[in-house]
C-alpha cells in the first residue's frame, strides 16, 4: 500500500485523531509486500493480547459463528473478533491540486494468478480484514456461497473517519477533512479505479 502513516483507533473503532507514522508501528505497515494471514498472526500477537499458539489455533477453526477468533482479555478491545479495521494515510506523489489518481495498494491471489490494483485521489483508504463476517449472508452472495471471519477483504477509499469538525481536529488529522454536502452546495465527487490483471510471474508471491 502506498501509505507512509495511519490513524489509530479507540475502544469503539472510532479515530483518536492522531496520525501515526508506519515507522512507529510495523505490524501496521504494508508498504512491503505481506501475506494477509502472516499480518492477521502479527496483529493477534502484538495488538489483541494473544499468544503466537492461541492466534495459531484460530486459523484451525471454522471461523463462521460461533467460532468466531475474538482477542485476548488484556487489551483494547477484549473478547471481539480483531484485524485489521483501519483508515491509511494515502501518499500521493503528485500536488494535492492536481486531482490525479494514484496507485494505492496491489493485492495478489497467487493460487489464480490475479493481481487488483487500487487508483484513486482520495486522501484516506479504509483496510479492512473481515474481522466480523460469520458464515450468516450466503443468502446474499454468489451460488449460495458462505464467507467467515478474514475470508473477504476490502480497500475503500475515503475521507479519514469522524474528520468534519475541523476545530476539534489535529492539522495532521484534518487534511483528510470529511465533506459536508448542503442543498445547492457545492457537488463530491472522488474517483477509485480497480484494475483486474496477471501477476507477471506469480511464482515470485
Amino acid at each position: 500500500m502506498a501509505c507512509e502513516a495511519y490513524t489509530p483507533v479507540d475502544s469503539t473503532y472510532i479515530p483518536t485523531r492522531d496520525v501515526k507514522s508506519l515507522d512507529e508501528d510495523s505490524v501496521m505497515d504494508w508498504r512491503k509486500q505481506r501475506a494477509i494471514k502472516d499480518a492477521l498472526v502479527d496483529y493477534g500477537t502484538s495488538k489483541a493480547g494473544l499468544s503466537q499458539e492461541e492466534v495459531q489455533k484460530h486459523f484451525e477453526l471454522s471461523r463462521c459463528a460461533p467460532n468466531l477468533a475474538v482477542a485476548g482479555k488484556n487489551c483494547q478491545n477484549p473478547h471481539e473478533p480483531y484485524g485489521f479495521d483501519h483508515n491509511y494515510v494515502i501518499h500521493h506523489p503528485k500536488s494535492k491540486d492536481s486531482q490525479e489518481i494514484s496507485l494505492v495498494g496491489i493485492l495478489d491471489h497467487a493460487l489464480s494468478g490475479r493481481r487488483l490494483m487500487v487508483f484513486t485521489d482520495a486522501p484516506g483508504v479504509q483496510l479492512y480484514t473481515g474481522n466480523w463476517l460469520d458464515g450468516s449472508n450466503s443468502d446474499v452472495l454468489k451460488d449460495g456461497a458462505t464467507y467467515g471471519q478474514w475470508q473477504g477483504l476490502c480497500l475503500e477509499t475515503q475521507s479519514y473517519p469522524d474528520a468534519i469538525i475541523s476545530g476539534e481536529s489535529k492539522e495532521s488529522f484534518y487534511k483528510g477533512k470529511c465533506c459536508v454536502l448542503r442543498p445547492g452546495g457545492p457537488d463530491y465527487k472522488h474517483s477509485v479505479e480497480y484494475h483486474f490483471v496477471s501477476i507477471p510471474d506469480k511464482n515470485k508471491i
